[in-house]
């Protein structure tokens, strides 16, 4: 049977990312590094691959995520026991079958704790590696036909038989001429250790490899290690006692764990990261010492107790987001993450949320955040909506009739997608002038967004309510109606977040996302979060249909065009798709290039890219990064792009050392509509944008772009960096 490119690929990874996720990485590179290192013994490599071949292919054969199999989840634990197995005994088939076997309980084990810790929203880390090695080395003493392996004993002898004389030379110049601090050669054994290869050698590759996927993953790998260091010492923990206990590979994967991968590396995490790592060194000792009763080495469970200790503990947070920040989703390496945190800004909840205005047109802000009669003390960040005319005016006539207020009665929208929790109705509107003290918030609906965030809209209409509790709403969606009851003296709308279901809880400080501000009451300015004041006229983004089904890209899409540079024209072949988490991506078929993307409406976005640099969708990736859906002609969008994608690679670098504590690299997106043949249903819109690189305060680059969106027909993109343009002309089509 021929297997396909994509299966091979398939199995390819599920190899190299069992191997890499031990530093919680998907690194091919850093996979390949890895294997290649516990080949050091030939044996221990052999057993390695062996095991972490028997744990894909039975997770596969019964059926577990493709996903999860792929990106190594399910090899990695195994891989450990195998690595282990092999270190201690000596090449025999009958060994190779006690590898098997033990990777086949190492995988169900890891099935059955992801089941149970689930729910918790905790990872099995190595868990299911010391379950099963720890029964083993309390067996291993019996096992008397199996003969143990000396060849880890003899380094020289295993780079002779990988390298020849050249390499134990190589080997043995380096053990002369060079004198490595005690401390540092411990941090590289320490690495070795890991993947139980313990030599300096070892540690000094895998050291060249965690620095080339990720600054701030070797980083932190030196203050975890280092740190620890110093405080044993200083204890009295002598530096023989740390060698021959291997102590040290806990505190480097306990560093990578909580200061790059579970938080967002920044100076809160470096912190959470110093105070663990001390309590981890006092708590390795200890473990150390009560696990020599049973006559088992500790291995790595510190660095499982102290991890899963704190994030089971931080995330019984009330206010979650407040200094340390989990990434929403796990980007190419804790760089990257950094980066995608920063460009959204320091505020966890438009993280998720992307909070829209709850009503439709331009309305004003009666009242704000501490406002002079209400909103105050915990339920001070609360806004009250009114409309008003040109003279500021809030009613029409004498206004003492509830129809004679402009906001009476006018729809009430959700302000994002979310479910009814609950509901108060029935409540009559009170006569202008009067309040209902009893029923404070009059009619209510309270809606869950997730994350601990809840909508609460009040004094609306009685019997106006249009959804029932358990109803799940989407963003835009009409509600009810405006009206004027509980304590409201005339009609308008009260909202807020809430941190609880129950109507006229406290407030929170959540703000909108994406709203225009009308300073002068007629040309709009772009907000992409805000927390509107009081007499301020605001409004959603209105959007046309035909500019949202333009850049709506389904399953099975195509983008079928042409790309020209410099009067060399080739063809493309772009298709949409969905992967297993659901995120919609485009793909290019001709150079493997992919493009994630939302519909975060009112405006199309771009996520996240890999690929080549020269690609079609790298260009489309850029222009389209945050297009709305809007003709408004004149008003400017602007967003804050990774610099990842845009930025010299020398200046990366530098910035990737640096990103947890300070930012000085920044790439700013500008995009206005300047040209419309229809404003109510246009067949095409066009976009100017640019893209700027900055360093500081200092312009480093500038690409520019035309947009032309046709809503039947052909597309084009012209799009200018330095001295080189780049034409792209394509139609949208399907497969189906």
């Amino acid at each position: 049977m021929k297997l396909s490119r994509e299966t091979i690929l398939a199995i390819s990874d599920s190899i190299l990312y069992s191997y890499s996720q031990i530093f919680f990485a998907i690194n091919r590179f850093l996979g390949l590094l890895l294997l290649m290192v516990t080949f050091l013994d030939w044996w221990v490599g052999i057993s390695g691959l062996l095991a972490v071949g028997v744990a894909n292919l039975t997770a596969y054969l019964f059926g577990y995520s493709p996903f999860a199999i792929r990106k190594g989840l399910y090899g990695f634990n195994s891989l450990l026991v195998g690595l282990g197995i092999g270190v201690y005994f000596a090449f025999d088939w009958r060994v190779a079958l006690l590898i098997t076997l033990s990777s086949l309980a190492t995988l169900f084990i890891t099935i059955a704790l992801e089941g149970w810790l689930y729910s918790r929203r905790l990872p099995y880390l190595s868990i299911p590696f010391l379950i099963v090695i720890w029964l083993l080395t309390a067996s291993f003493p019996y096992f008397t036909e199996l003969g143990l392996n000396l060849r880890s004993i003899y380094l020289e002898n295993q780079l002779y038989a990988i390298g020849g004389i050249p390499l134990v030379k190589a080997y043995q110049w380096f053990e002369s001429n060079v004198s490595l601090p005690f401390s540092l050669k411990l941090y590289f054994e320490s690495l070795g250790a890991i993947f139980f290869q313990f030599h300096v050698v070892a540690g000094i590759i895998i050291a060249l490899g965690l620095l080339i996927h990720s600054r701030q993953a070797f980083i932190y790998s030196l203050i975890g290690f280092f740190l620890a260091y110093a405080f044993l010492n200083w204890l009295g923990v002598d530096d023989i006692t740390m060698a021959t206990s291997y102590y040290g590979f806990n505190f480097i994967l306990t560093a990578i764990a909580i200061g790059t991968f579970f938080y967002v590396p920044t100076w809160a995490s470096l912190v959470l990261v110093v105070v663990s790592i001390l309590v981890l060194a006092l708590s390795t000792v200890g473990l150390a010492n009560i696990m020599s009763m049973f006559h088992l080495p500790v291995y790595s469970l510190p660095f499982n107790f102290i991890v899963l200790t704190v994030l089971f503990a931080l995330r019984l947070r009330h206010k979650q987001g407040r200094l340390l920040f989990e990434p929403p989703v796990q980007l190419k390496n804790p760089e990257q993450n950094a980066y995608f945190y920063l460009e959204k800004g320091n505020d966890f909840f438009s993280l998720y949320l992307n909070a829209g205005l709850p009503v439709l047109g331009k309305w004003t802000i009666n009242q704000g955040f501490d406002g002079k009669y209400t909103h105050k003390g915990d339920w001070r960040f609360a806004w009250d909506f009114v409309i008003v005319d040109s003279q500021g005016k809030e009613f029409k006539s004498t206004g003492l009739k509830l129809e004679d207020y402009y906001c009476y009665n006018k729809p009430v929208v959700a302000v994002a997608d979310g479910t009814v929790v609950e509901i108060a109705d029935g409540i009559e509107d009170n006569p202008v002038g009067e309040v209902n003290t009893r029923h404070n918030w009059g009619n209510s609906i309270v809606v869950s967004h997730g994350y601990g965030i809840y909508s609460q809209y009040s004094h609306l209409k009685k019997g106006s309510i249009k959804v029932k509790r358990g109803e799940i709403v989407k963003k835009g969606q009409i509600i009810a109606h405006v009206g004027n009851s509980g304590r409201s003296q005339y009609p308008h709308l009260h909202f807020q977040f809430q941190p609880f279901p129950t109507i006229g809880s406290k407030t929170i400080r959540v703000p909108f996302s994406n709203y225009l501000e009308y300073p002068d009451g007629i040309k709009a300015k772009f907000v992409p979060q805000g927390f509107p004041q009081e007499k301020q006229i605001i409004s959603n983004i209105d959007i046309i249909p035909e500019i949202q089904k333009a850049l709506s890209f389904p399953p099975q899409t195509t983008l079928t065009g042409t790309m020209t540079i410099n009067n060399k024209k080739t063809s493309f072949y772009i298709i949409a798709d969905i992967d297993i988490m659901n995120n919609p991506y485009l793909k290019c078929l001709d150079d493997g290039s992919v493009m994630y993307f939302r519909n975060l409406t009112p405006f199309f976005r771009s996520i996240n890219f890999h690929g080549k640099k020269s690609s079609p969708l790298f260009f489309l990736f850029n222009a389209l990064y945050f297009v709305p859906y809007t003709v408004s002609k004149g008003t400017v969008f602007h967003a804050s792009m990774p610099v990842y994608i845009n930025h010299p690679l020398a200046l990366l670098l530098l910035q990737d050392i640096t990103i947890n504590l300070f930012k000085f690299l920044e790439t700013k997106y500008f995009i206005k509509v300047v040209d419309v043949d229809n404003i109510l249903k246009p067949t095409f819109v066009s976009f100017h944008v640019e893209i700027i690189n900055l360093m500081g305060q200092k312009t480093i680059n500038k690409s520019e772009a035309m947009l032309k969106l046709a809503m039947n027909g052909k597309s084009t993109l012209q799009y200018t960096t330095g001295r080189k343009t780049i034409q792209l002309e394509w139609e949208k089509g399907f497969l189906y």
